[in-house]
């Protein structure tokens, strides 16, 4: 995973090859970064619990937003209103897309091998203040 700088060694692109890709999840783009993207590669049964992502006062920023891109395999979603509500269930296949603006999500892995881009705004503080699990169970 080439990263290519300029001159002055400043980041300013970065090429992810198919062909490194590995099981499990890697954060792709350095957490100071406002657009971040992780690679995730599971198979069936990996779960990722119900939550919303955190309002933050930053300058310029809100709430993480966040995307998954279904490279191939399959995930079940499920998605929540602000307060914890249901509001939405199904399975995404690949080329399909999710996007979150604002309320919950949960997404669990049903088929092996299923590999997702994740895209979230940035910069990445960590869950404990990226994440919250307080509306669901």
């Amino acid at each position: 995973m080439p990263d290519i700088r300029d001159k002055e060694g400043r980041l300013c692109h970065k090429i992810l090859w198919a062909c490194d890709i590995k099981a499990g999840r890697k954060d792709i783009s350095e957490p100071r970064e406002w657009l971040q993207l992780s690679q995730l590669n599971y198979s069936t049964g990996k779960k990722f619990k119900a939550h919303q992502h955190i309002w933050r006062s930053v300058p310029d920023y809100a709430i993480p937003q966040e995307s998954w891109v279904i490279i191939k395999g399959e995930v079940q979603i499920t998605l929540y209103d602000c307060e914890g509500n249901q509001l939405y269930k199904n399975i995404l296949t690949q080329g399909d897309v999710s996007i979150t603006y604002q309320g919950g999500h949960e997404y669990e892995i049903i088929a092996d091998d299923t590999l997702v881009y994740e895209y979230k705004t940035g910069p990445y503080y960590g869950q404990d203040l990226d994440k919250s699990y307080d509306n669901y169970s």
